[in-house]
């Protein structure tokens, strides 16, 4: 989960019903249902895999009651978000189920993992490689700008990959409605927000920033911004120009520059972005 300040953010009660999450239907628990191994965890929850009712293995996020005092709209937001929203390149939802102590939503697993653990594992991607990253993540994002939704968070963290290697975007605990006010001052993970967002402001654009910040360090290894304390990295994102480009294309460097514009009118859209010679030639 990325940075999250809200000046409108409820004080924490003591204790919450989850079922008043607006519009969410929670059944208890099924006693067939199996939690295996944890594969990831948030600030806010644990992501394990399961066997369901059915004996199908699928992913779970398991929330704490006493945790959900902390961030109910974190996931009320992410449940309105889920039941919005259906495309091949976006995690699929389940359902919710809670019992004394949690509250599970369930997910399709994505048993390729995610795109840090493949770059730990892997090193930098070959072109070929970010291509279908690329391709396929605006794709979804496409998707998800026309129903008028910000992602928000995109990171490597949040880009799943199936076993076949197609990707999916995961946790949608920051995403909102464009058409929302907010007094949100910052948003999502340091490295990759855009500098629009350290303002502030947001909209869709800010997806297309974030994902060419995840496409560069994916292909490079590096980061393209730095600094020696987040008011020094917020400072480059807003200041400084990306000068290294690795042993990437012309191509691949030119779509990157398109991606990484400081100004959010400026910087190119999902569809021109697919419709680009890197991806399109």
């Amino acid at each position: 989960m990325g940075c999250y300040i809200d000046a409108n953010r409820p004080t924490p009660s003591t204790c919450l019903d989850i079922d008043l999450i607006p519009g969410t239907l929670y059944l208890d628990l099924p006693s067939s249902f199996q939690l295996l191994d944890v594969i990831g965890a948030g600030q806010f929850s644990e992501v394990r895999q399961a066997q369901n009712e059915l004996g199908r293995l699928v992913a779970v996020k398991c929330i704490a009651k006493e945790q959900l005092t902390r961030t109910p709209r974190l996931v009320s937001r992410e449940m309105c978000i889920l039941r919005q929203v259906t495309h091949p390149h976006i995690i699929q939802h389940y359902g919710c189920f809670k019992d004394e102590d949690n509250f599970y939503m369930t997910m399709e697993l994505c048993e390729g993992g995610n795109l840090r653990q493949m770059l730990d594992q892997e090193g930098c991607l070959s072109e070929q490689k970010a291509q279908r990253l690329a391709r396929e993540a605006l794709e979804a994002l496409c998707y998800l700008h026309a129903k008028g939704i910000a992602h928000r968070d995109i990171k490597p963290e949040n880009i799943l990959f199936t076993k076949e290697g197609s990707v999916k975007l995961a946790d949608f605990g920051l995403s909102r409605k464009l058409i929302q006010k907010s007094s949100l001052t910052v948003v999502g993970t340091p490295y990759y927000i855009s500098p629009e967002m350290i303002q502030g402001r947001y909209s869709s654009q800010c997806d297309i920033w974030s994902l060419g910040i995840v496409l560069y360090f994916a292909l490079t290894g590096l980061l393209p911004f730095d600094g020696e304390d987040l008011n020094g990295l917020f400072n480059n994102i807003r200041c400084t120009e990306v000068k290294e480009w690795g042993n990437c294309s012309i191509d691949a460097v030119n779509f990157l520059k398109q991606m990484i514009v400081k100004a959010p009118k400026l910087r190119i859209s999902p569809q021109a972005a697919l419709a680009h010679p890197w991806l399109s030639g």
